[in-house]
């Protein structure tokens, strides 16, 4: 979708890489989105969760219609809506921060509530980098804590 989007204004690359530095991911360079207007960095930004949202329309389709009786089908589907809600969640690097950061035109807001942060300085940037670490945290010791009671 990123893909797709960004090519009438800019020739994209994709890469396979870490989100977070954790979580492997298909990610899709858009950095020349900045030079466009806010709109346009929108639309690119919020293209991979329409083309995961209608990839998974489809695969639900076919589960329910071809599978109805398939329980792995069915928590395929189950797990691509997580998927799509997790990508958009503003608390990780991914598209749901990227939204954040256009909606509201800010530019590398990590950068800047780590500097704020640094500084001692009481601001939404900073208040959001505390936000986030901690839930790249929580998230770290909640998949140490389930593997952990599976393999157990």
């Amino acid at each position: 979708g990123h893909y797709l989007a960004s090519k009438p204004y800019f020739d994209p690359s994709i890469r396979v890489g870490l989100v977070n530095a954790v979580i492997p991911s298909v990610i899709t360079e858009t950095t020349e989105a900045w030079i466009l207007p806010r709109a346009h960095r929108l639309w690119i930004t919020l293209a991979g969760p329409f083309a995961q949202i209608l990839w998974t329309l489809v695969v639900a389709a076919v589960a329910r219609l071809a599978f109805p009786e398939s329980a792995l089908l069915s928590t395929f589907v189950v797990t691509m809506v997580a998927g799509t809600v997790f990508v958009l969640n503003p608390l990780i690097h991914g598209d749901g921060y990227l939204l954040l950061v256009d909606a509201f035109d800010v530019v590398d807001l990590r950068t800047t509530g780590l500097d704020h942060l640094r500084e001692r300085t009481l601001s939404l940037p900073a208040v959001y980098v505390v936000l986030s670490y901690g839930f790249g945290i929580g998230m770290a010791v909640l998949m140490v804590a389930s593997t952990a009671t599976f393999l157990l």
